[in-house]
């Protein structure tokens, strides 16, 4: 199967729709689900709010930095779709493959005529 630019154009568009919507549930979800529930933030009179918040924060910025590892290995794909779409460009094409199983097919066929004219097949 050969694939044309325009065909390979749409498929990083695919992948980079996925990984837009993927990051988007990814912040709904609050980072993917992998932070447990914490409890609002303590309203009025100025205390309470920052200590809690301290290791909350923390967690974030360590989902963050998981996040971030991902997104990085999602950065070989460009790279990796050019070098399957030049992969895909030197593989023989229905044409080569028919002619070349059709005159094969009549080599054998004028291989057992030759022998049966000879007498070795009967």
């Amino acid at each position: 199967m050969q694939i044309d630019e325009a065909q390979a154009e749409r498929l990083i568009s695919d992948i980079r729709s996925q990984i837009a919507l993927r990051a988007a549930q990814v912040a709904i979800e609050g980072g993917g689900g992998g932070l447990p529930p914490t409890p609002p933030l303590n309203r009025g009179g100025g205390g309470g709010t920052f200590d809690p918040m301290e290791p909350r924060v923390a967690k974030l910025e360590a989902h963050m930095e998981n996040v971030r590892a991902e997104l990085g290995k999602l950065s070989t794909v460009p790279a990796d779709l050019a070098t399957l779409k030049e992969r895909v460009a030197h593989l023989p094409s229905k044409g080569f493959i028919v002619g070349t199983t059709l005159t094969s097919m009549t080599g054998i066929v004028a291989a057992l005529g030759l022998l049966k004219a000879l007498g070795i097949l009967h």
